[in-house]
């Protein structure tokens, strides 16, 4: 048995052409179509003129991954063998199905060739693959379009998977809401050794909806990127703080990269991350446009920051210019807060310096994997120090005033943030 699986947001121009190529079918399967509380006719078009088809209405928007996990438990619940993901904006060739199915098996997904927006010339998914040494997915291969081919990657847009591979290897991971969860589990299938299969010999056709040019885009693909490259970086072969810290300044050495208007999100998404905030985006950001005239005012402060961090993950400083600036004040005794990528760095880095001595850790979390330095909660600190450096810059003011609150002794209290600022700015 297999099952179709649909995700719909008001889809009401797409879903007929859609599912009218489903029907069509020479190999016939159940059609279910998981509505994320489109506000158009999705839902009446679908009640009306399919009433073969289930239509589950979630009540909200869960996002893309979500909703296709509600939609592959339910396969899995009911005993489908296979299941066919497949988007709303798509029409299918009339053999997709069986042709996909004489591939697939228990430890082989198989995804076919995608086409443009009803062209038979514009591809614009064959043979996709992870680039593992600029770790990112590439689309479409055409050197390899007419040739069935083991791929690592498959785009969200069309899977055909056995249900099995969802047992060995989970659902979607829910924390991207939408775009990067695909990657994600193509990834996860590359680990578990489930062979990932392009078959050339039917298609789909895509209607590209220039997403590329929405807000809401930029903000999502580039939070969930740095979301993914944290969480497989050992995939990667390079350590999860500086493979973060490389894309990020990437992303913001290179403003030109998205249009000045969706600015705002382009910070937000980096925000986000370092905040550890997934999920849906804030709908408060829609109507924020003190946050775009912030981000241009700070943009050259925000960069100099991640210079600087960039440089601590390559050791290339030495401990000159932090540690430069804390001898120059007077501080000889040290203490950081916050013990992750950052931290650590910012420990490293001070360790050069032979006036200064960092005496211990501070974080809210327990038992953290760094064996060189004794970390304490703020109310159990041993003994006083004269500064004490918050690594945690996106929620400063929080920690700030918590520190003040349970400390036992008066210090300096100063964030990367400020302390680079004071440095160059």
């Amino acid at each position: 048995m297999i099952l179709t699986i649909i995700v719909t947001y008001n889809g009401e121009k797409y879903i007929e052409d859609c599912l009218d190529s489903l029907q069509r079918q020479t190999c016939q399967t159940d059609i279910l179509v998981v509505d994320n509380d489109s506000v158009d006719h999705t839902c009446e078009t679908i009640e009306n003129r399919y009433p073969q088809v289930k239509l589950l209405k979630l009540g909200y928007n869960s996002g893309f991954a979500h909703a296709n996990n509600v939609g592959i438990q339910y396969a899995l619940e009911q005993g489908y063998e296979y299941v066919l993901l497949i988007n709303e904006d798509t029409v299918a060739e009339q053999s997709l199905v069986e042709e996909l199915l004489k591939h697939a098996d228990s430890k082989t997904a198989v995804i076919p060739k995608i086409y443009m927006n009803g062209s038979k010339t514009k591809i614009w998914y064959a043979a996709g693959k992870l680039d593992f040494e600029k770790c990112r997915a590439v689309n479409c291969r055409e050197e390899l379009a007419d040739r069935v081919t083991e791929v690592t990657f498959m785009t969200g847009c069309c899977m055909f998977i056995h249900a099995d591979v969802f047992r060995e290897v989970g659902l979607f991971d829910e924390n991207y809401f939408m775009y990067y969860e695909d990657t994600d589990l193509s990834l996860r299938m590359y680990k578990h050794k489930i062979k990932m299969l392009y078959v050339p010999d039917t298609y789909v056709w895509h209607r590209i909806q220039g997403k590329t040019e929405k807000s809401y885009y930029v903000y999502y693909m580039i939070r969930n990127r740095l979301y993914f490259l944290k969480k497989h970086a050992e995939v990667f072969q390079r350590n999860s703080g500086r493979i973060v810290l490389d894309e990020i300044r990437r992303i913001l050495s290179k403003p030109d990269v998205y249009t000045k208007t969706f600015a705002k999100y382009q910070w937000k998404g980096v925000g986000d991350f370092l905040r550890k905030r997934m999920g849906r985006l804030d709908g408060s950001m829609k109507n924020n446009s003190s946050l775009m005239e912030q981000g241009y005012r700070q943009a050259e402060k925000y960069r100099i920051f991640y210079e600087l961090t960039y440089e601590w993950a390559y050791g290339a400083m030495a401990g000159k210019n932090i540690a430069g600036w804390i001898a120059k004040n007077g501080y000889r005794t040290v203490a950081i807060y916050g013990l992750g990528a950052l931290g650590q760095m910012a420990y490293s880095d001070l360790c050069r310096c032979k006036d200064i001595l960092v005496k211990y850790g501070l974080d809210r979390r327990d038992n953290i994997g760094f064996k060189e330095l004794k970390i304490y909660r703020i109310e159990n600190c041993p003994e006083p120090v004269e500064l004490i450096i918050v690594t945690a810059i996106t929620s400063y003011e929080e920690i700030k005033a918590e520190i003040r609150e349970k400390l036992d002794f008066s210090c300096k209290l100063i964030s990367l943030m400020q302390l680079v600022e004071e440095m160059f700015i």
